[in-house]
């Protein structure tokens, strides 16, 4: 392992698609992985699911509704959700403004599951060792405008 320094823009070059991961496991001797990403006003994140690494997710700009287990928040900025291993989570956008949120891993890995996903965003793929689990349909935010 070696220090690293990324600019705003930057972000490691093995990672996977367009997932700007800020920090992939290798780079934290599998300790951690961190990624900084967005989503469109209210878009959907990724379908309930659940995992044995845990997540923090800090939210740098705009407003995200996630459901950890049965029970739904919405953080604005500066706000952190934690969901421990085994945490039954989704998320989506709860505004009609981008949300960008920062999310780290621990332990690291979670790149791994978007390269095997490659350019299929319904693919639920089973990556060794991250433990993924499958429960649900993504989750539309509350007060979402209906789809057409």
């Amino acid at each position: 392992m070696k220090p690293l320094i990324l600019t705003p823009s930057e972000y490691r070059p093995k990672s996977p698609g367009d997932i700007p991961f800020k920090l992939l496991a290798e780079d934290s001797g599998g300790n951690l992985s961190l990624l900084e990403w967005t989503l469109k006003p209210w878009q959907s994140g990724p379908f309930l699911h659940a995992h044995d690494f845990a997540e923090a997710f800090y939210v740098i700009d705009g407003q995200l509704e996630i459901q950890l287990g049965e029970q739904r928040h919405v953080l604005g900025p500066r706000h952190l959700a934690w969901a421990p291993g085994g945490t039954p989570h989704a998320f989506a956008n709860a505004d009609a403004s981008e949300v960008t949120v920062l999310t780290i891993c621990s332990p690291g890995g979670l790149e791994h599951f978007f390269a095997a996903q490659g350019d299929d965003p319904n693919s639920f793929p089973d990556v060794p060792g991250l433990g993924l689990r499958l429960l649900g349909p993504r989750i539309r935010a509350t007060g979402a405008p209906d789809q057409d």
